[in-house]
């Protein structure tokens, strides 16, 4: 048996860089499914984790027939070739950029609400300007400060005051400064 070497580096969630005696491949999906792609072409393996049980295919690139007798005819290479590299490389480039977009856009969305089946909510208003929302009735700490118009669920009320669902966590504000 001859020297054999792999070491495989993770990039990204679902994205690993492979490095072996023959070459560098990409794989990318996770347990259970897996594309990998490299000098000979690409490979996906369907596989039930845990079991040992999975199945190979080849999606694109060299027969194995054609492989070994190219590989039989060329002379021995060492490593990677420039295609290879280059292929790799814009690769990760592609993957990258994608997730860049999903992030930003995902960061610069607003929020929508899904309609959700069960008891019906009852919004109160913000009536006035620059309204302290507090952790506590009276004087606890302010949370955040609403504007008029403010739209936000309630939650309980006692002794004057209101208690307000909000994204960051409930908030108490004055009854007079609600609708």
């Amino acid at each position: 048996m001859g020297f054999r070497f792999r070491r495989s580096v993770k990039l990204l969630s679902g994205v690993r860089l492979n490095f072996s005696t023959r070459g560098i491949s990409t794989s990318l999906g996770g347990r259970g499914a897996t594309v990998n792609i490299g000098r000979k072409g690409a490979r996906a393996t369907l596989g039930l984790p845990g079991t040992g049980l999975s199945y190979t295919t080849g999606l694109f690139g060299r027969s194995r027939r054609v492989a070994e007798a190219q590989l039989a005819s060329a002379p021995p290479t060492t490593g990677a070739t420039l295609g290879s590299w280059i292929a790799t490389v814009v690769l990760l480039l592609l993957i990258g950029s994608c997730i860049a977009a999903i992030g930003s856009t995902a960061d610069n969305s607003p929020a929508t609400a899904v309609p959700v089946a069960g008891p019906a909510v009852t919004i109160r208003t913000v009536v006035a300007n620059d309204v302290n929302c507090r952790a506590m009735p009276v004087s606890g700490a302010v949370l955040a400060r609403l504007d008029r118009g403010t739209e936000l669920p309630f939650v309980s009320q006692q002794d004057g005051w209101t208690k307000l669902a909000r994204m960051g966590g409930d908030c108490w504000v004055a009854d007079r400064l609600l609708r």
